[in-house]
């Protein structure tokens, strides 16, 4: 494959993800950081399962209680 093609794809997909992130992130109603869970999606949605794991990881840290990131982390490990 020709080298500006690769490089014209992963552009694309940039922004692409950029812009599913915005989408994700604008249904927020206070303003405060995205929801790890949303985030995850548009990392798994890419291919980018390493990226959505550590985003769950970090999550469940901070948030123990929230058994919805545990769930969204296990049916991830189970897909990798």
């Amino acid at each position: 494959m020709n080298t500006e093609i690769v490089l014209m794809i992963g552009v694309i997909l940039v922004i692409g993800l950029v812009l599913l992130m915005r989408r994700a992130g604008s249904n927020r109603s206070n303003g405060g950081p995205m929801d790890p869970i949303a985030e995850a999606e548009v990392y798994i949605a890419y291919g980018r399962q390493k990226q959505a794991l550590e985003i769950l990881e970090n999550a469940l840290r901070e948030n123990p209680q929230r058994d919805d990131i545990a769930l969204k982390l296990g049916e991830l490990k189970t897909k990798m």
